[in-house]
């Protein structure tokens, strides 16, 4: 089925000169920039890339800020696209999403391996050594590798990615050039443009490779960018481990891993159980449920009162319970979301350092339950403690822990 979005133009644009119209077929892409303020990660912005069929040529889009959920929901797929071109920006007057395949399951770039985190064989990394006139990598090509894929290196993404999706998706080769250019810029869509040619004039085949890092000093106000759905990220922050565990995961599909705040409002990197929330720790319930890395077998969906075990994430091959999913009809952010119950507890080399705010505790998250979508941890909730929601009719109770099963209580009100 087709969907056609008219788009306005934001005014801001008007004043630049049309060049032409244009019918063009290719992929649309939302990068995330993971930004950083004093040293800290802050917060999050997006570009917007089409990347043409058949060219390799990579162009900017200009969207309405209002637009951009839309976008990321859709990012990686293929589009017929009627825009306008103003100083090579695309701005679109229409669009028609063409591919019929769901982009959960087919693998992000065009190589062989990884199979978007769905079972594939290992995945295939191009990582690419960026330098300018003015800068190089603050770390040496040996020091990524081994941060990727070390075979010493307990805590490398490689692991994480093992760990997390159960053996489903991990990194099994990556391959190390590098490449000079004459200015860097804090655009995963121009840094794309830049080095891709060189790429290929050097030999490369960049549709052999399930994804592409780029690596570069920290020239740019965020730590990475990445395509959603998408096959390339920028790593420019190498001396963080989490920052390539990070971006990857974008690239996987997942948004981040917020937090409810007290005031109602939200801290997108505040779920600290989770890589996508900016620490070095395993993927949170909601997106290994959303990769299928959680089996239906270990998941419950609650209708009714009553209490119920599950056991914690970070066990493989269990028949138990894992997730408990409640939906009791709320809107949160003009959107439907439902209630997941999971349990984190300090087991293997990520999670072992979990935050004693979520280790062994009930950890409450709310989501719209797809793909791409942003995660929202509510709360944790220690023995014999109780989160009751009086405006939705539902409580939960974390009754405690007896060998490594966890006894929930759900109650309709």
């Amino acid at each position: 089925m087709f969907s056609i979005y008219s788009c306005t133009k934001d005014a801001d644009i008007q004043d630049i000169s049309k060049q032409q119209e244009k019918l063009l077929e290719g992929k649309m892409y939302v990068a995330i920039q993971d930004n950083i303020l004093d040293g800290h990660w802050s917060d999050w912005n997006y570009e917007v890339i089409f990347e043409e069929k058949g060219t390799d040529k990579i162009y900017p889009v200009k969207i309405d800020d209002s637009q951009i959920e839309k976008y990321i929901s859709k990012s990686g797929m293929s589009v017929r696209l009627e825009a306008e071109f103003h100083e090579n920006v695309l701005v679109p007057i229409a669009l028609e999403y063409t591919e019929a395949e769901d982009i959960n399951t087919r693998a992000p770039g065009n190589g062989n391996g990884g199979n978007g985190g769905n079972g594939g064989g290992p995945a295939s990394l191009l990582m690419v050594m960026v330098s300018d006139t003015a800068s190089t990598p603050n770390c040496t090509a040996v020091e990524m590798e081994e941060q990727l894929i070390g075979a010493n290196n307990p805590l490398s993404t490689a692991n994480l990615y093992t760990e997390s999706s159960r053996g489903k998706f991990t990194i099994g080769s990556v391959t190390t050039v590098d490449v000079n250019i004459t200015s860097i810029t804090c655009s995963l869509g121009s840094l794309r443009s830049s080095v891709n040619p060189m790429l290929t004039t050097q030999g490369f085949s960049l549709n052999s490779y399930d994804y592409i890092m780029y690596v570069t000093a920290p020239l740019c106000s965020y730590g990475g960018v990445a395509t959603i759905n998408g096959n390339s990220f920028h790593n420019a922050y190498c001396t963080w481990p989490v920052v390539s565990a990070h971006e990857l995961g974008h690239c996987l599909g997942f948004h981040h891993s917020g937090k409810w705040l007290e005031d109602g409002s939200m801290s997108y990197y505040g779920d600290q159980s989770c890589v996508m929330g900016v620490v070095h720790r395993e993927i949170n319930a909601l997106h290994r449920m959303g990769k299928g890395w959680v089996g239906n077998k270990n998941i419950k969906s609650v209708n009714s009162s009553g209490t119920f075990s599950i056991v914690p994430l970070e066990i493989d091959k269990t028949n138990n319970k894992q997730i408990l999913t409640v939906d009791v009809g709320m809107i949160n952010f003009n959107r439907p979301e439902q209630y997941y119950l999971s349990y984190r507890a300090p087991m293997g080399p990520f999670d072992e350092g979990l935050s004693l705010n979520v280790v062994n505790k009930l950890n409450i998250h709310t989501w719209v339950g797809e793909i791409g979508e942003i995660t929202r941890f509510l709360i944790a909730l220690d023995v014999g403690e109780t989160y009751t929601d009086l405006e939705n009719g539902v409580e939960f109770t974390n009754n405690g822990i007896q060998n490594e099963e966890m006894s929930v209580t759900v109650t309709f009100l």
